[in-house]
């Protein structure tokens, strides 16, 4: 396992230090056990990883292709460019990390296979390729104060106690250390597995009230939502109540409308834009 990583792991339940015996990490106050799988620390109970492999048994077509993507990086990367109707503008936290420095830690939270930066430390709920650490975001399992910055791209709509979650990436970060963050505002329902929440641009600052807000606006624009709903709207309409011809069609319609995505350069600078863009981005920092 990566030194770096083993220095800052905690267990997630009391918050103490853990030590490596065998192929476990133990709790050194509460002798609470944790697997490490291919160098990769599981820092889950029993509890938790029955409540949280529960939660990704995929209760659609949609989901189950998705969760197998997730394990193929290159695979996942083209398939998000090809089929996502969102078109990403906003890269606000590739500008921060290049503005750290090289021993900066970086938490990215529901990372999933995709890595933004070798400094990074990747984390989620399953063991996707290139995850570092296997948990629960809202029992994060690292010490207090240790994060220069921390990220979250379209994340927080799929956790249920967001307040928790948030104290969680409050606690862990530095003093004046940052937070990034993307949510949906107007976007379709994506369980993966599970999916709950949609914020408007004042529900952003009032998301992360428990940080100071330096920067938010739009990071998918109008022209993305409205080809999420053009193409929602012909594969409900055309699909008949088949699962199997509606995922082919909202796919198929998805790619055809993609050069629309292209109108968000432009778009995306509007005051107004944010009225009706898919996604929303916030920039804080702990004080």
């Amino acid at each position: 396992m990566d030194e770096r990583i083993l220095g800052i792991l905690s267990c997630p339940k009391c918050k103490s230090g853990v030590s490596i015996k065998g192929n476990e990490l133990v709790c050194v106050k509460c002798r609470g056990r944790f697997g490490i799988i291919n160098g990769v620390p599981v820092m889950l109970d029993d509890k938790n990883q029955k409540e949280i492999m529960g939660s990704l048994k995929t209760k659609n077509l949609v989901s189950s292709l998705k969760q197998r993507i997730k394990f193929s990086p290159a695979l996942y990367s083209f398939a998000k460019w090809l089929v996502s109707p969102a078109l990403m503008l906003n890269q606000r936290h590739r500008k921060i990390l290049k503005e750290l420095d090289k021993d900066a830690l970086v938490l990215d939270l529901g990372s999933g296979s995709r890595r933004v930066d070798r400094r990074v430390i990747n984390f989620d709920i399953a063991a996707y390729p290139n995850v570092d650490i296997v948990g629960n975001g809202c029992m994060l399992p690292f010490k207090e104060d240790i994060f220069n910055f921390v990220i979250l791209n379209t994340v927080l709509e799929h956790i249920k106690d967001t307040k928790t979650l948030l104290l969680e990436v409050r606690r862990v970060l530095k003093k004046g250390g940052i937070i990034y963050a993307t949510v949906p505002f107007m976007f379709k329902f994506h369980s993966s597995p599970e999916d709950y929440y949609r914020w408007t641009i004042s529900g952003v600052s009032e998301l992360f009230c428990m940080f100071k807000e330096l920067e938010k606006g739009v990071s998918a624009g109008p022209s993305s939502t409205l080809i999420i709903v053009l193409s929602d709207f012909i594969a409900i309409t055309l699909s008949f109540g088949s699962a199997t011809l509606y995922t082919f069609l909202y796919v198929f319609f998805g790619i055809l409308l993609k050069p629309l995505k292209l109108l968000d350069f432009l778009m995306v600078h509007n005051r107004n834009a944010h009225n009706i863009s898919s996604i929303l981005f916030f920039v804080g920092k702990k004080e």
